[in-house]
C-alpha cells in the first residue's frame, strides 16, 4: 500500500468508521471496566451516555492529530527534497566540470586552430587586442573561435571567459595555448575604469572615480573569493564569484586545471607582452607580429586613477593579495617556466 493510500484509509477511518475491537481486547474492556453493583445502581443513563460520548471525541482528537503530523510531515518532506535537488543543480554548475553523456562529448569537440597556438582569454589582459590582431591575420583567436564554433556553456560566463577546467574536454583539442598574467591590482583598476566607462549592472550606480569609491567596489567584488567563504560553499556567493563573466576569476584559474597541472603553455607577461609575445612565435615557429603600443588602449574615463594606486588602503591591499595569493606568487616566482 502506497503513502497516500494509506493516509485516505486513516482520514475514512477517522471521520466514518467506528472503533473495533478484538474479542480479547472487548473482555480486556469489559473487566476493567465491570463497575460494582453500587456503582450500577448510581450510574443514570445520562451518565452512562455522556460516557460514551467524551471517549467517541477523544478518539477522534487523537486521529485528527495524528492525521496532522502525517501532513506536516509529508510537507516537511517534499520541502527538504526540493531544496536538495536546488542544491544539487547549483552545485553540478559551479563546482564541478559538466557531466554531459557520452554521445554528447564527441560534439563538443572543436576543431583545432592550425599552426598557431590557442589563445585563453583571461579578461582584462589585452585580451580583445589580440583577438583583433588575429582577426587581421585570419586566427580565430578567443571570441573569435567560439562564435564560429558549437557554443559551450559550463559556467554562467561567456565560453571564451571561461577557465578550461570547467570543461568537460579541451575545446582546443590538443593544440597548443598561450595567455597573459597582469598585476592584480591594476587588472582590477583596469575592470574598475571599463565599468565605470560602459555603466553596466545595477553595482555601477553610484560609483565615482575615486580611490575610496574603486576600493569599495573592489573589496564589495572580491569578498565571494575569501578563503573562508570558499570553504564553506555559500550558495550567493558561488553565482557571485563568476560576475560580470568571470572578469574577477583568479588569473592562476585560467593558467592551472583541477589537479594544478598547468593547461596554459605560454604564459605571456602583460608588462612585456610585446617581448614575451614575439619569443613565442620563434618557438612555435610562426610569424606573426604585434606593436609595442598594442596593449595602450585604455578606457577614456576615469583614468587619472592610474597614478594614484600607492593610495590604496593596507586593508584592500591585503584582500587582493589574500584572493589573488597564487596569481602574485606566479609574477614573483624567478624560476616559474613561462614557456612549458
Amino acid at each position: 500500500m502506497s503513502f497516500f493510500q494509506a493516509l485516505k484509509a486513516l482520514i475514512r477511518q477517522s471521520t466514518s468508521e467506528p472503533v473495533k475491537f478484538s474479542r480479547l481486547e472487548q473482555e480486556d474492556i469489559v473487566t476493567y471496566n465491570e463497575p460494582t453493583l453500587n456503582e450500577e445502581l448510581d450510574e443514570s443513563p445520562q451518565q452512562h451516555s455522556a460516557f460514551h460520548v467524551e471517549s467517541k471525541k477523544e478518539h477522534i482528537s487523537k486521529s485528527s492529530i495524528t492525521l496532522l503530523t502525517l501532513v506536516l510531515l509529508l510537507v516537511t518532506v517534499f520541502l527538504l527534497a526540493g531544496i536538495v535537488q536546488q542544491k544539487k543543480i547549483l552545485n553540478a554548475i559551479l563546482y564541478t566540470t559538466p557531466n554531459y553523456p557520452e554521445p554528447e562529448r564527441e560534439k563538443l569537440m572543436l576543431t583545432p586552430i592550425g599552426e598557431q597556438p590557442a589563445f585563453i582569454h583571461i579578461p582584462k589582459n589585452a585580451g580583445s587586442s589580440i583577438e583583433k590582431l588575429g582577426e587581421r591575420n585570419n586566427v580565430q583567436w578567443a571570441k573569435n573561435f567560439f562564435l564560429t564554433k558549437k557554443s559551450v556553456y559550463p559556467t554562467p560566463c561567456a565560453p571564451w571567459h571561461t577557465p578550461l577546467k570547467y570543461f568537460t574536454t579541451s575545446p582546443f583539442n590538443q593544440s597548443k595555448t598561450f595567455c597573459v598574467i597582469r598585476d592584480p591590482l591594476k587588472r582590477m583598476l583596469s575592470q574598475f575604469q571599463w565599468e565605470f566607462e560602459n555603466s553596466t549592472g545595477a553595482r555601477s550606480s553610484g560609483r565615482n572615480c575615486t580611490i575610496a569609491s574603486f576600493e569599495t567596489n573592489l573589496r564589495h567584488n572580491l569578498r565571494p573569493f575569501l578563503p573562508k567563504r570558499v570553504r564553506f560553499q555559500f550558495e550567493s556567493d558561488s553565482v557571485n564569484r563568476f560576475y560580470a563573466h568571470c572578469h574577477y576569476l583568479p588569473q592562476a584559474e585560467f593558467i592551472y586545471g583541477y589537479q594544478k597541472q598547468r593547461v596554459c603553455n605560454y604564459v605571456l607577461r602583460f608588462s612585456h607582452l610585446a617581448e614575451d609575445f614575439a619569443e613565442m612565435q620563434k618557438h612555435t615557429g610562426n610569424h606573426l607580429r604585434m606593436s609595442q603600443n598594442l596593449h595602450q588602449k585604455t578606457s577614456q574615463k576615469c583614468v587619472k586613477l592610474n597614478n594614484m594606486l600607492d593610495k590604496v588602503s593596507t586593508e584592500t591591499l591585503d584582500m587582493l593579495r589574500t584572493v589573488y595569493k597564487e596569481d602574485y606568487e606566479i609574477l614573483a616566482n624567478e624560476d616559474f617556466q613561462w614557456f612549458s
